[in-house]
Parts: structure tokens; C-alpha cells; sequence
């Protein structure tokens, strides 16, 4: 037989393999991830760069609150926030609360809530590998405001610590102390009817969505942050001060600014049609300026809202001109998501009428749309987008209409019959 190794031997031979080496073979990467060695600085290298609006970090969090309809009170879901924060300051550039998943469309509110809030966007900008980061869109976007892209490594959450720091933060600090918290849920054998969060919350979206907004912007900036030594606000005006305000950098917020982060489609352009206008999302939009010959046939750059379907920006003579859609009254204020949906299914029940070729149709699709009304899917995102409206509109720069002043009733008159005059009796 073969005689053993001795101890000394055995022993000898373990010390060679480190322990990350036997986490990895046992337990995987993601394990051995823990014990990895972290990397030393030299002292002239800037971790998270030499001033503010240097490098900044863009990430998405699902949070744990529970929040409930504005308009019957049952609770809706858990908030998705978009956090971008300075790595040099800490300090938070923008924060949008929605309740639809991470996507484009949340990237870029906090590049339009950035640029009202500072007038600018930072020079390079850390993402995840989420795929709404690797959209033609975000890449075209960030081009257009001369923001460079660093993808942090996939798996090593160490390269996000300046966002997860934040959620931790802001979870701790403020989120379990509200009503409606989800930490009773994440034990969920021990939790009971008088912690339950759904029947404990009370926010909605348009109540809570300023009250993050003043926390990470008053709150959590006038706080000493244990890595600075000072708070993030101090932090940024002194970077601000020793590295100048450079205003080449500056971007003005206002139509233009709105119109470089709308989206357009695969293509980017649409062909002008004489009669039925431009085709964008499978739906028919239409201007005066359209009817003129020298435009018949002409290929055109577009844009939509993705937040309104009722409209799209078409290119037009030299400038951005509003083009209206055919079915105005059964798209407008529904979301692109919202759309996605509507379309998703209108495609199914034509597949299922063994129709080959799948058009658009504007009175067909409006009588579909009414029998649409009953849908789950449809009005649970009616009825997130709803609740998100107010917040878009202070961002879109569009001011609620005021109501109407309500007419109060005259003042009731008491008449005393023994005081009129009694002049002839009637016979």
C-alpha cells in the first residue's frame, strides 16, 4: 500500500494554498470575496478624486418602506430611489424616488435633477453593470454632456462604497423610523398583524419624496461623515474653493437641456408621412408644419417624453416643433412603460386571431384601450404613475393648473313680514 505523509508533511503542504484560495474552490467567489486584500494608496493617488464634480456615483436602491395610494389609502409598493453622489464631498447631486424598477428613465431624472440643482454634471460618472447603463441611450447621453463612463467590476460591491454607503445610511438614519418600515418583514416567521408593514403605512409618494429630498440635501450633508472628518457640505464648498468654479463647465436647466435627455427611437429619425404625420411607438403624431410640400418624404431626428405618450418632439425646419398624437385622448399622460404594456398585449390577442402582420390602428386601439380598463397590470401602473406625477412636473419645470376660485353663496336675507309696508289689500 502507499504509506502516509507524516504530519509535518501535511501541514507543510496546507500553508502553500492561502485562505481565499480554499474559500474560492469551497465556497465560490462571491465568498472568498470577503477575505480578499484590499489594495494600499500612495499618498498622491486620489481615491475618489482631487475635487468635487471629479467622480461621482450613480446607483439604484429598492427601499424599505412601504408606501400606500394618495387617493384610497391601500398600500402600493416599495420605492425605488437614484441616488448620484460626489466622491470626493459625499455629498448627494441628485435623489428620484419612482416606483417603476431601475431603467433609463430614472438616470436620466437625476441627470435633469442634478443640473437644476448645480448646474452641472460631474466629468466622470460610476456605474454598475446594470443593463440600463449599457443602453444606446445612456451611452449617446453621457456623450452629449461630456461625462465619461467607469464600470465598476461586477460582483465587488467595495468599488460602489460611496452609494452603499448611502443606502445604509439613509435607511438607518430615516427609513426605520418610519411608519410602514419593512424590517419586521425580513423576518417574516416572526413577524406578526401589529408590525405588519402594509397595514402600518401611511406615506405616499408625494409626501415622501420631499421628505428624502431634505434629508439627503439638509440633513445628511450638514453631518460629519467619519471618512471626511467635516460634513460633505463643507467639504464641497472648501474643494469648490481650492479648485476653482469652472464655469466652462456650467449647463444652463431649461428647454434645451430637457430636449439633449429625452430619449429617441432605435433609429433616431422617422420619415414625415403627407397625410398620417410621423409614426413613433407604433403610434401616429401629427403638426400643421407637416402638410407643407418641401416636408413630404423627409427623414426627420425625433424625441418623446417617456413619461407622457401624447407627445413627441420632431426636428422641423431648423428647430424642435410639438407633434400630437392621433389618440391623444386615450395616451396622453401614460407612461412609455405603461405603453410597453398596452402594446405588449394588444400583440397577443392579435397573434391569437391568427393575424401574420401586426399593425396600429388609432380607433381600433382606442376601443381596445377602453376594454384594457379592467387590467391588473395596466391599472397597477396607471396607478403608480399617477402618484408620481406631481414630482415630474416640478421637474419638467410645468406648474400644476391652479383651480378654479369657487363661487360662495350670496348671503341668505331674513325678512321680517311686520315691517314692509302694507299699501292695499288684494281682491
Amino acid at each position: 500500500g502507499i504509506a502516509p505523509i507524516g504530519e509535518r508533511t501535511f501541514y507543510r503542504e496546507r500553508a502553500r494554498f492561502t485562505s481565499q484560495e480554499v474559500t474560492t474552490t469551497r465556497r465560490g467567489k462571491r465568498a472568498a470575496y470577503v477575505s480578499q486584500p484590499f489594495a494600499y494608496l500612495d499618498q498622491t493617488t486620489p481615491r475618489h478624486g482631487s475635487r468635487p464634480f471629479e467622480r461621482a456615483h450613480l446607483d439604484h436602491t429598492e427601499l424599505d418602506l412601504v408606501l400606500v395610494s394618495s387617493m384610497t389609502g391601500k398600500p402600493l409598493a416599495r420605492p425605488w430611489a437614484t441616488f448620484m453622489t460626489d466622491a470626493y464631498s459625499r455629498r448627494v447631486l441628485a435623489c428620484y424616488v419612482t416606483f417603476d424598477p431601475p431603467s433609463y428613465r430614472s438616470a436620466m431624472m437625476a441627470f435633469r435633477l442634478c443640473v437644476q440643482r448645480y448646474g452641472r454634471l460631474p466629468q466622470e460618472l460610476v456605474v454598475d453593470q446594470g443593463p440600463e447603463f449599457g443602453s444606446v441611450y445612456f451611452q449617446s447621453l453621457l456623450t452629449r454632456c461630456l461625462v465619461t463612463q467607469l464600470d465598476r467590476p461586477p460582483q465587488q460591491p467595495r468599488f460602489g462604497s460611496v452609494a452603499e454607503r448611502l443606502f445604509g445610511t439613509a435607511t438607518t438614519q430615516l427609513l426605520n423610523q418610519l411608519r410602514g418600515n419593512t424590517q419586521a418583514s425580513k423576518t417574516p416567521r416572526h413577524m406578526t398583524r401589529e408590525v405588519d408593514p402594509k397595514r402600518l403605512a401611511v406615506w405616499t409618494l408625494e409626501r415622501f419624496a420631499p421628505r428624502l429630498s431634505e434629508y439627503v440635501h439638509e440633513v445628511y450633508d450638514q453631518m460629519e461623515h467619519p471618512a471626511l472628518g467635516q460634513s460633505p457640505r463643507e467639504a464641497f464648498e472648501q474643494g469648490m474653493t481650492l479648485s476653482g468654479s469652472r464655469s466652462h463647465r456650467l449647463i444652463p436647466y431649461s428647454e434645451d437641456f430637457l430636449m439633449l435627455t429625452r430619449p429617441s427611437t432605435e433609429t433616431g429619425t422617422v420619415k414625415i408621412h403627407p397625410s398620417r404625420g410621423i409614426t413613433v411607438n407604433g403610434l401616429h403624431y401629427w403638426h400643421e408644419s407637416m402638410r407643407l410640400a418641401d416636408q413630404s418624404g423627409r427623414v426627420v431626428p425625433v424625441r418623446y417624453e417617456p413619461f407622457d405618450m401624447g407627445f413627441v418632439y420632431a426636428y422641423i425646419g431648423g428647430q424642435w416643433i410639438e407633434c400630437i398624437a392621433d389618440a391623444f385622448a386615450q395616451v396622453h399622460g401614460r407612461s412609455e412603460r405603461e405603453w410597453n404594456l398596452i402594446l405588449d398585449e394588444w400583440r397577443e390577442q392579435q397573434r391569437q386571431h391568427n393575424q401574420k402582420r401586426i399593425t396600429i390602428n388609432g380607433p381600433l386601439l382606442a376601443q381596445f384601450l377602453q376594454k384594457l380598463q379592467g387590467d391588473e397590470a395596466l391599472l397597477l401602473q396607471r396607478k403608480l404613475d399617477l402618484e408620481e406625477q406631481a414630482q415630474r412636473e416640478a421637474i419638467l419645470l410645468k406648474r400644476p393648473k391652479t383651480p378654479e376660485p369657487t363661487l360662495s353663496a350670496p348671503p341668505r336675507i331674513e325678512l321680517d313680514l311686520t315691517k314692509i309696508s302694507r299699501y292695499e289689500e288684494y281682491r
